[in-house]
């Protein structure tokens, strides 16, 4: 499966030049980094949750029967305008980025969930003092499955500064 508008931050970032210079302009600001990493998590939701409905109901006027499923893209709920200013812009200075559903809530968030933003913040910040050049060099396949869809060959083209 491929996709001309693949979402994830490097893509982002490949196809944002506005974006990805002020990642390259702060290289030693660790809170702008940190906060440019979780504003990425939450602008590219990739998770879903899916639920079996256990009894006929309606839900805003949708008959739902039991044994159905129904599937809740956090993305969407990280879309919400009652809780991000200007939910489909990325803003790295977003003040509740922070706040975002991709990885879960409460007892239901990822156990790796803090992990998983220092990886990308440390990504953020090695990838762009080396290579801030990357761009597409060709359409990004994925590797479906459930519950998420994920890369599996991202082409980039770059020149390394060291």
């Amino acid at each position: 499966m491929t996709n001309a508008a693949p979402p994830g931050p490097r893509a982002f970032l490949a196809q944002h030049q506005q974006h990805k210079q002020p990642i390259i302009d702060h290289p030693q600001d660790g809170d702008y980094f940190w906060n440019a990493a979780e504003e990425l998590i939450h602008y590219n939701g990739f998770h879903h949750m899916s639920r079996e409905v256990t009894r006929d109901a309606e839900f805003a006027g949708v008959q739902l029967k039991a044994g159905d499923t129904i599937v809740l893209p956090t993305a969407s709920a990280n879309r919400d305008a009652r809780k991000f200013e200007d939910p489909l812009t990325v803003d790295f200075e977003r003040k509740n980025a922070r706040q975002h559903l991709t990885f879960g809530a409460g007892v239901h968030c990822c156990v790796w969930s803090h992990l998983a933003t220092a990886q990308l913040r440390i990504a953020l910040e090695e990838v762009h003092a080396f290579i801030p050049d990357y761009a597409f060099a060709g359409p990004v396949e994925y590797m479906s499955g459930w519950p998420k869809v994920s890369p599996c060959c991202v082409p980039m083209r770059f020149t390394p500064t060291r």
